[in-house]
């Protein structure tokens, strides 16, 4: 007996009740597009807002890319890494060096990358290569 006038409750009835159904729809907040961002970021916009500055101590990452550059290819998080490799490869004709030091870092940023966990990071360092071989 417990059940049925359980049952008969309008609390127990299912989501499948037509009031039930009624209720969920208007409490929902009706769907919008997503407006998409104004402006996207440069790549390592926000990297550069955390990076501590500091002097070049004279690798050949720092001396090709630079000291901020560098730092966000060893960074811990992929994303800093992604950016700085797509930052690279869009600035590769501004890279100071000569071209036996651009070829010899790009080498060693693509041997480092290719054991990245992270396939984005792994296809912006082919990337990368692909760029270095089309300006040859």
């Amino acid at each position: 007996r417990l059940v049925q006038a359980q049952a008969a409750t309008p609390e127990a009835a299912g989501p499948s009740s037509p009031s039930r159904r009624q209720q969920a729809r208007s409490s929902l907040p009706p769907i919008q597009d997503a407006e998409p961002p104004s402006e996207e970021l440069p790549p390592l916009a926000l990297f550069e807002d955390e990076w501590l500055q500091r002097r070049p101590d004279g690798s050949l990452l720092d001396r090709v890319c630079g000291p901020m550059v560098s730092d966000a290819l060893k960074s811990d998080q992929w994303r800093d890494r992604w950016e700085a490799l797509t930052h690279l490869t869009s600035h590769l004709p501004e890279v100071s060096g000569s071209p036996s030091d651009v070829v010899c870092a790009v080498t060693e940023i693509l041997l480092v990358m290719a054991n990245d966990k992270v396939s984005k990071v792994v296809l912006a360092a082919l990337g990368l290569f692909e760029e270095l071989l089309s300006d040859a």
